[in-house]
């Protein structure tokens, strides 16, 4: 029977508190799919509740470990997730290039909500320059592509330090 309880979004501070705690049992007990699970869903958590710098530096973690796991399916969806983030902080770019490496993975677009993204994407960058910042990223191994969202995850979180 499942326990059914306040929605993590409607109690964010008890979501954070368990997400960490979730996080430290599976980085303790050296669980790696499990942490980049809980990374992925409190990165998400933290974009919602506006702590920009814990959710890129979760975003980080999580893509990392799901790299490292060979989680590719998961690792897609986490990319799709940090390029719904990239859309809010207005990183078109970026957020268009991240939609493109999970061309692969069409059932990601709509399982994370992207479709919404992808419009806005589209009107903000207009079509053609749309179409390729997705043929780029489509373009990438997923190897690859990760490495550039932490990349881009890393440029952020130093322009965050340097306005702070």
């Amino acid at each position: 029977m499942a326990v059914v309880g306040p929605s993590p979004r409607r109690t964010p501070v008890r979501a954070q508190e368990a997400y960490r705690l979730g996080l430290g049992i599976s980085r303790e007990h050296r669980i790696p799919f499990w942490e980049a699970a809980i990374a992925q869903d409190a990165a998400g958590l933290e974009v919602d509740h506006r702590d920009p710098e814990q959710s890129l530096a979760t975003f980080d973690a999580a893509i990392d470990s799901f790299r490292q796991a060979g989680a590719i399916g998961v690792l897609a969806g986490a990319l799709a997730n940090l390029a719904i983030y990239l859309d809010r902080a207005d990183r078109a770019e970026v957020a268009a290039t991240l939609v493109g490496t999970t061309t692969a993975h069409p059932s990601i677009i709509m399982a994370v909500g992207l479709a919404d993204v992808i419009k806005h994407l589209r009107a903000a960058l207009g079509s053609a320059r749309f179409d390729e910042c997705v043929s780029t990223g489509a373009a990438m191994e997923l190897a690859n592509a990760a490495r550039f969202a932490r990349a881009q995850i890393q440029l952020l979180r130093s322009e965050l330090a340097e306005s702070s």
